[in-house]
């Protein structure tokens, strides 16, 4: 269990998936429809294990439309719209539509069991791997449970509920997260190339990236998505040469598959 401040933690991951979106030209749209705290209680890396599993498979199974991840208070099952009745225990529902293939009565029976087959919208069979099945037993641990309503050929709803315990409320409505620009300069990547061929050894000369960008990476890292890694490797190091040793380190274990090694060299700068 940790405190932290939830509409920051929520942007970080929303940044991520509203690139990812914009790449396969689909329409992402985040919505907070209640009032949100500032500052929540509740375990902060299991939350954000269950939101990457279901922001993945929604933008992985849709390849037109929209995806849509949605944010509120809840009370007896509906939006809580009046602030007078937030509670210091309070659930939160997190709830993710997309316009994808969508599943039949059998396929929702089945969608949590370990790597399910589903096939795309065209025509290709794709699996949903242990996210799913990871996700829903996270949720268990934390007293939730991800619940799906779906048609086939017209999309899927995945939601689940959370208590947590409010630390600090304001009322925050909107949000905006702006949205990131991969062009890259030659000469950036000549620079990067005359890196990785040096001799002088990296970690003496690293200099680490606000926490933000850090943040991306490391949800990129956790869906194992060498390409996009990298492609933010040279982002970053454009907006500032400083963090080139940084990240042609980056790069480097990027272009060998290195996942674990990656998780844990950005782990160590996580706040």
């Amino acid at each position: 269990m940790s405190d932290f401040h939830f509409p920051a933690f929520l942007e970080k991951i929303i940044k991520v998936y509203r690139f990812l979106a914009k790449e396969k030209g689909l329409m992402f749209q985040y919505e907070i429809v209640t009032p949100l705290p500032t500052n929540i209680q509740t375990d902060q890396q299991r939350l954000r294990q269950i939101l990457i599993s279901l922001l993945g498979n929604a933008i992985k199974f849709t390849s037109h439309g929209h995806v849509i991840c949605r944010v509120g208070l809840i009370k007896d099952n509906q939006w809580l719209m009046d602030s007078d009745k937030i509670q210091r225990k309070q659930d939160i529902r997190f709830e993710i539509e997309d316009t994808g293939l969508g599943l039949s009565n059998e396929q929702i029976d089945a969608i949590f069991c370990p790597f399910e087959q589903l096939e795309n919208e065209l025509g290709f069979t794709e699996g949903t791997g242990l996210g799913l099945t990871l996700s829903q037993r996270v949720a268990e641990m934390m007293s939730s449970v991800i619940q799906v309503e779906s048609k086939a050929g017209q999309g899927s709803t995945f939601w689940f509920d959370l208590e947590v315990l409010i630390i600090l409320m304001e009322y925050e409505i909107s949000s905006h997260v702006s949205e990131l620009d991969y062009q890259t300069s030659d000469v950036l990547e000549e620079d990067m190339s005359l890196h990785r061929n040096a001799e002088v050894p990296m970690m003496e000369k690293l200099i680490v990236p606000p926490s933000n960008e850090i943040d991306i990476l490391y949800d990129l890292a956790m869906m194992g998505n060498m390409q996009k890694i990298k492609s933010h490797a040279i982002y970053v190091a454009e907006k500032d040469k400083q963090y080139l040793p940084f990240a042609t380190k980056l790069q480097k274990m990027a272009r060998h598959f290195e996942d674990r090694e990656i998780l844990l060299f950005l782990e160590q700068y996580i706040e």
